[in-house]
């Protein structure tokens, strides 16, 4: 089982122990003959006639002991009365091992830059979008365990649930305002007045309501209010005409889409301008992101 977790699971760090009851240490030859499994042997430091681990994790003859990344006992599975020649005893042992894996080491988060989904070494609007399109395609849910063929990077959990979910590309999003903010503040010096730069459209453009509901994302700045992209002609006096509904741009329907998977608003502060001033370049990433043909295509 050490080598199939291994080859299967080479993210997850898992290593299977032996370790023999005191008294019973006859048995150590036989037992450790032409195997690698790394074999300890129990003592009675403490004079009790009693053997220490033994005691210490409560177990019987045979059990496997399952430790998370403290070295915390989390599970238990007795060989005497679960025959490992059984498949389905052994896959439920197996399992039992890697979930324990899974909740201790959260492998789809990355340890070092947790909101660095890409793991290029930069916080970007790219690790949101990387999420949200594996929300697109695949729905909010757990994360498998990662196998050799399928593991990170990306890392799709910034929160560290062992979930993808609408919260992790909203996790990156809020960081990326927040230091648009702060930067932005820096540069406007004391004792001025300022609206944070990411709730800021460009230049020549107005802001896009999404129609979301603030209340569910509340933040300590409120968000501007919202208006049309361009002003409407009117007609004869007593005949204005209605205005035209703005124009959502594609990048925001897949936002909308992303966060419709968990019952959850967008905020309307998630304007383009949050993410890429250049309107070239976005452009590009709704091109990447919507490709000609799309069943996603506003």
């Amino acid at each position: 089982m050490q080598q199939e977790l291994r080859e299967n699971h080479p993210l997850l760090r898992i290593q299977l122990v032996g370790i023999n009851e005191k008294g019973q240490e006859p048995g150590n030859p036989s037992t450790t003959e032409g195997r690698t499994l790394p074999w300890l042997q129990d003592r009675d430091l403490n004079s009790d006639g009693k053997s220490d681990v033994f005691t210490s994790w409560q177990v019987a003859l045979r059990d496997v002991v399952i430790l998370d990344g403290e070295n915390a006992k989390v599970g238990v599975y007795n060989l005497n009365t679960h025959n490992l020649a059984v498949e389905a005893n052994y896959n439920t042992l197996r399992e039992m091992i890697v979930d324990a894996a899974m909740v201790s080491q959260k492998p789809w988060k990355n340890a070092i830059r947790p909101l660095d989904v890409d793991n290029n070494g930069v916080i970007a609007p790219l690790d949101a979008l990387i999420v949200i399109n594996r929300l697109n395609a695949q729905g909010a849910g757990p994360l498998p365990p990662p196998v050799a063929s399928q593991s990170p990077p990306p890392f799709y959990d910034p929160n560290g649930d062992n979930q993808v979910t609408a919260l992790d590309a909203l996790q990156v999003i809020n960081h990326l305002n927040g230091a648009t903010a702060v930067a932005a503040g820096v540069a406007a010096g004391e004792g001025e007045s300022l609206v944070p730069t990411a709730w800021a459209p460009p230049d020549g453009q107005e802001w896009i309501s999404t129609g979301s509901n603030t209340s569910t994302f509340a933040e300590s700045t409120p968000a501007p209010t919202a208006r049309p992209t361009t002003p409407q002609p009117t007609g004869d006096a007593g005949h204005g005409q209605d205005p035209e509904p703005a124009v959502v741009p594609s990048w925001q329907t897949g936002v909308d889409l992303a966060f419709a998977t968990d019952a959850r608003s967008v905020p309307p502060k998630l304007h383009r301008s949050a993410f890429v001033a250049d309107l070239a370049e976005l452009e590009q990433l709704d091109a990447w992101w919507f490709p000609e043909g799309s069943s996603l295509q506003p």
